[in-house]
């Protein structure tokens, strides 16, 4: 959740762990109160299966770029293509994803590797385990696919029917999944307001 604040007198910068922020959080294109209706599906997602939906490790000494980039993949592999209006504000979005919105790359930190990486180790020598790729990032070269990488790429409902509670049923986890995916919108105005969210029928059941 972000902090309280006067809508007339946004803070240029939130305190929301990465995991719970919402796109407009993550690419700096402004909030609203439907910011903390993304954070509050994250966490929702979280109570009923014990797991984070965005995992991202947002380390004091990780540059804000790769963490940027691990929370815009999580989003698209969990819940599907961004609108072109906020694709095109990911200025990374082409090193991840080709034309047809195929991924082609999933390590980040390969993207991004330490200075050395790209200008070679400190004799003087260039790295072997890496190369440069077209567009001059690099391409980790020796890479084997890392275990998590396949729970990376699962969707939202794929991830919440693995995880979810022994307790909820088929049924309500249909139920259950129709409400994250109308709190998880890409564009907050499409999202749905508190009181719209507490007419929801899963919200109905447990009243």
């Amino acid at each position: 959740m972000i902090p309280a604040f006067f809508l007339v007198d946004p803070p240029s910068r939130t305190t929301t762990p990465a995991g719970l922020r919402a796109p407009e959080q993550t690419l700096n294109l402004g909030l609203d109160q439907k910011t903390d209706i993304w954070s509050f599906g994250c966490l929702l997602y979280e109570t009923l299966t014990g797991t984070a939906l965005f995992p991202i490790m947002d380390f004091a000494f990780s540059p804000p770029q790769v963490t940027e980039d691990e929370h815009m993949i999580y989003l698209i592999t969990a819940l599907g293509p961004l609108p072109p209006e906020i694709q095109d504000r990911w200025l990374q979005y082409d090193r991840y994803f080709d034309s047809e919105g195929r991924q082609i790359r999933f390590s980040v930190e390969a993207d991004h590797p330490p200075e050395s990486d790209y200008e070679g180790s400190s004799d003087g020598t260039s790295n072997p385990d890496h190369e440069r790729s077209s567009d001059g990032g690099s391409v980790d070269t020796d890479r084997e696919e890392h275990p998590q990488d396949q729970w990376v790429r699962q969707s939202l409902e794929e991830k919440f029917m693995e995880y979810k509670m022994d307790e909820i049923d088929e049924c309500e986890s249909k139920v259950i999944l129709d409400l994250l995916r109308k709190i998880l919108v890409y564009k907050a105005q499409d999202r749905p307001s508190a009181s719209e969210l507490l007419q929801h029928p899963w919200f109905a059941e447990i009243a």
